[in-house]
């Protein structure tokens, strides 16, 4: 045990904060607890969630007494702020036995020790059942999406709104998915997939979740033929509507193991699709879209893979109200299912596809053999 210190203190809040964490309790206040409270605040602007002392309790109705730790969130980490010989013990042990709680203590924090986060997504395994249980409820919300607001469902702006939709509007959505095809194509042209346009026209490219063709329009002008995949009856009537071309092919899934008949593509696309799927469903679909690569294809799909907050359990999640949802699946997942296939990362880069709160990632994969 050492005499707490502000260097001592910034380096368990660095941590932390490192490791995700942005709530945080302070116990107990005094001299050390105040030194922890304004290192927190003006050093890292954070204010904290609650300040614990039993014995300041009794008189301070802002300070809270630990037995009340119990009804707190578990993501607030508790900062042990002190070092009395004298109460040592017995501080710790008002909050040490709560094992589902990050436990920070100063004191005996040692230079080059990282303190463990609990900040671990709690996710649950399916079966095949379950997992075509998941894919139905997720059809149904999205058969129900494409009757009712199809734009809207796939780039979420109030102008795609069905009852906002007008020729101008569908201009844009259109164009839009232009800029898709562009990142797609320079992916290619800086990994050295292809060195010309001729080059593009000799690939075909599976697009997984064409919504309304958004995307598709702009794929089958610049590739030999693209196979578009969708969930939504709806949404795949708009997307025949919208592409009069010969070289795309539209096909609806109605089942999960239709995505075993991919076929062999030279490209596999998909964006802001998997994250409306659950983490066993979206595990399952990128390892179908990496199984139909040919030797040398190349996987490109945007996926979420973190946020603290995140679980999924099976017989919760069936019970919830249907409706858009939003997932995820973790980076350590994605990389086993491409080494179980053959493939090796070409890039992997972040950025705001989804709500700020989520880690969402761009990934780039190629196929060996």
């Amino acid at each position: 045990m050492r005499r707490i210190n502000e260097e001592m203190i910034r380096t368990v809040i660095e941590r932390q904060i490192g490791q995700g964490a942005d709530s945080f309790v302070i116990y107990p206040f005094g001299a050390k607890g105040k030194l922890v409270k304004k290192t927190l605040n003006e050093a890292y602007g954070i204010k904290e969630k609650a300040i614990i002392d039993n014995k300041l309790s009794e008189s301070d109705a802002s300070i809270l007494h630990s037995k009340e730790l119990e009804a707190m969130p578990k993501d607030w980490v508790v900062l042990l702020a002190s070092h009395n010989k004298e109460n040592y013990q017995e501080i710790r042990s008002a909050v040490c036995n709560d094992t589902g709680r990050v436990v920070c203590d100063i004191a005996e924090a040692e230079a080059g020790k990282f303190l463990l986060s609990y900040n671990k997504m709690a996710i649950e395994q399916c079966d095949s059942e379950q997992l075509q249980q998941i894919f139905d409820r997720t059809k149904r919300e999205w058969m129900a999406l494409g009757e009712q607001d199809p734009y809207w469902s796939v780039l979420t702006h109030e102008e795609y709104k069905s009852e906002n939709i007008n020729e101008e509007a569908l201009r844009k959505f259109y164009a839009s998915g232009w800029l898709n095809v562009a990142k797609i194509v320079n992916t290619l042209s800086r990994n050295e997939v292809v060195n010309n346009w001729d080059e593009l026209k000799e690939l075909d490219i599976t697009e997984v979740g064409c919504g309304c063709g958004r995307i598709t329009k702009g794929l089958s002008q610049v590739f030999k033929s693209v196979t578009a995949l969708d969930i939504s009856k709806g949404n795949l009537t708009i997307a025949r509507d919208a592409i009069d071309a010969e070289n795309v092919d539209l096909r609806l899934i109605t089942d999960l193991n239709e995505y075993r008949n991919l076929p062999k593509t030279d490209i596999v696309y998909s964006y802001l699709v998997l994250q409306h799927n659950t983490p066993p469903v979206i595990e399952y679909i990128i390892g179908e879209m990496l199984k139909s690569l040919k030797v040398g294809g190349i996987a490109i799909f945007q996926v979420p893979t973190y946020n603290k907050d995140y679980v999924f359990d099976f017989e919760n999640y069936m019970t919830q109200k249907e409706g858009m949802e939003l997932h995820l699946l973790p980076q350590k997942k994605i990389w086993e299912i491409a080494y179980e296939n053959h493939c090796i990362p070409l890039e992997v880069y972040s950025g705001v596809y989804t709500r700020e709160d989520y880690n969402s990632v761009m990934i780039t994969l190629k196929k060996l053999k």
